[in-house]
């Protein structure tokens, strides 16, 4: 139905030209207003972002919370497009080619507002609570109004309701009984959520591997075709290439300068975004973040820059790389 997000009218998400895109940006609209609903309750400015920059007209902060849940939002569209069969009238053309969604498909879908508003409800508590701690080492922590967990905590009942609720979206017109804390079991409109994204990596991972021990078994490792060889060994040859010219114009330092002075400052970084950077393997940047390995010195001030700023080692005698 879809095959990316960006629309061919504006290169960007805005002015989806297909249904799923304009449902998703739709409840992506849902989403971002319960945010910005829980940021002020939380005593938070919405418009101060932390990631995204602050633009007039937009409320950054609201959009850096609500990543935390977007996976959540696209579990449930996909889920959606899968079990219902949408109609014509659901959708209108603009004039300008983009697609619109409409009732009754929009008040069904603006019927999973409390599901976003208790997904996003625990983000927003925490960011304030970090906030507050960042400035205030010996801050109280901060009320729960929105979730009140703190006076939950001793009732055992909350967690094992919290860990039944699913959102999964429900056919036209049935009624859903969700068992969470608010609920209590009563039946409601309002779709519950789908498997938790963690729950949705662990599956994907687990029917990859026995893919893959599959078509090893087979002797039709993907891994190990000849196009595959292929790539790693231009890469190979690619890599010493570039090693060779740095080492023209480089004295080649000592490798106890990168583990007792570049190592520690890497806090937490972690092995995938360091092969991100580098192009390394990831099992070979675990092996050097655990001090087993030392990439060669052409990486050293690119892999130094991706530790936090406070944590960062700057001995002055370091050797200029």
């Amino acid at each position: 139905m879809f095959a990316g997000r960006a629309s061919p009218l504006t290169g960007n998400p805005r002015s989806a030209a297909n249904p799923a895109n304009a449902i998703l940006n739709y409840l992506y609209a849902l989403l971002e207003a319960e945010a910005r609903f829980a940021c002020l309750a939380m005593g938070l400015d919405p418009g101060l972002g932390v990631l995204h920059a602050d633009l007039r007209a937009r409320d950054s902060l609201a959009l850096d919370v609500m990543e935390a849940v977007r996976p959540e939002v696209d579990a449930y569209l996909l889920e959606l497009l899968r079990r219902r069969v949408f109609r014509g009238a659901d959708f209108a053309e603009s004039r300008q080619g983009g697609c619109r969604v409409l009732a009754p498909l929009t008040h069904e879908l603006a019927e999973t507002l409390p599901a976003w508003r208790g997904r996003i409800a625990p983000v927003v508590e925490r960011v304030a609570q970090r906030l507050a701690a960042d400035r205030d080492p010996a801050q109280r922590p901060l009320p729960t109004v929105l979730t009140g967990s703190r006076r939950s905590a001793g009732d055992t009942r909350a967690e094992e309701c919290q860990a039944q609720s699913r959102l999964r979206p429900c056919a036209p017109g049935a009624e859903h009984v969700e068992s969470n804390c608010r609920t209590r079991g009563v039946p409601t409109a309002m779709p519950a959520c789908p498997p938790s994204f963690a729950d949705q990596v662990d599956d994907f991972r687990a029917r990859g591997a026995a893919r893959l021990a599959e078509l090893r078994s087979s002797r039709a490792d993907p891994g190990h075709t000849s196009s595959a060889n292929a790539v790693r060994a231009a890469k190979r040859k690619a890599n010493r290439e570039a090693e060779r010219e740095w080492e023209t114009t480089h004295d080649r330092p000592d490798p106890s300068v990168f583990r007792e002075q570049i190592l520690p400052s890497l806090g937490t970084v972690s092995g995938s975004a360091i092969a991100l950077v580098t192009g390394s393997v990831g099992p070979y940047c675990d092996a050097i973040l655990r001090g087993e390995r030392v990439p060669h010195p052409r990486w050293w001030k690119v892999v130094e820059r991706m530790g936090p700023t406070e944590d960062r080692v700057r001995a002055s005698s370091t050797p200029n790389l």
